[in-house]
């Protein structure tokens, strides 16, 4: 999973495995704010790829339109890497089909909610295996420029509802939340590619007559 985000805050990303029960943080890194940020995001997201050959590379779409583009573009330049399939940009301010597993109709989900809902079942489910070094206490307001980020799980504790909209949509608490996105792109993105969500079931009905 990929977060990118304006020149202040840098690129943060996760390697998430499920061996089958849980997923598995491998590892997370942050690449600081630069001039060169996306060049050095995109050239360390295919340093990593060819260590833990990715299934797939979800991306945050909002600020990383041109760089998934760029990707592609590689992809493309490079068949070996699969990046022009495997590299999916989520849109959060989109809706995205998602095939009810009982029924197998396309229903339609407001991106972000669909992506934070799921991560907190697999979370009551037990399916996250976070690092302790993640469980950070750190003050925000006590951070200095280059100083220690907020752990994952310190993210996770952070991250809220505001308030709904008129139609029931949340908004969500913004500001050091930026690793716990990357990592929910990367659990969202398993369960739309590997789960009942993204197959077909075909149900022959019986009926005596």
């Amino acid at each position: 999973g990929v977060d990118w985000n304006g020149s202040d805050v840098g690129t943060h990303l996760i390697v998430t495995e499920f061996d089958g029960n849980q997923y598995i943080v491998l590892t997370k890194e942050v690449i600081k704010a630069g001039d060169f940020t996306q060049h050095e995001s995109i050239e360390r997201i295919m340093a990593l790829d060819k260590s833990y050959d990715a299934d797939y590379i979800y991306v945050d779409a909002g600020y990383g339109q041109v760089q998934v583009e760029m990707m592609h573009k590689i992809g493309i330049a490079n068949p070996g890497t699969r990046w022009r399939s495997k590299v999916k940009a989520y849109n959060f301010a989109s809706k995205i089909d998602i095939r009810d597993p009982r029924t197998g109709a396309l229903v339609k989900k407001a991106a972000k909610p669909f992506m934070v809902n799921v991560t907190c079942l697999q979370l009551e489910q037990n399916r996250l295996l976070l690092p302790v070094s993640e469980d950070t206490q750190i003050i925000v307001d006590d951070l200095q420029e280059g100083g220690i980020q907020q752990g994952l799980v310190q993210q996770m504790r952070n991250f809220e509802i505001l308030r709904y909209s008129s139609t029931g949509l949340p908004t969500y608490s913004q500001g050091e939340e930026h690793t716990l996105i990357a990592y929910m792109l990367s659990i969202v993105g398993f369960l739309l590619e590997f789960s009942d969500m993204a197959q077909i079931k075909n149900v022959i009905g019986m009926a005596i007559t």
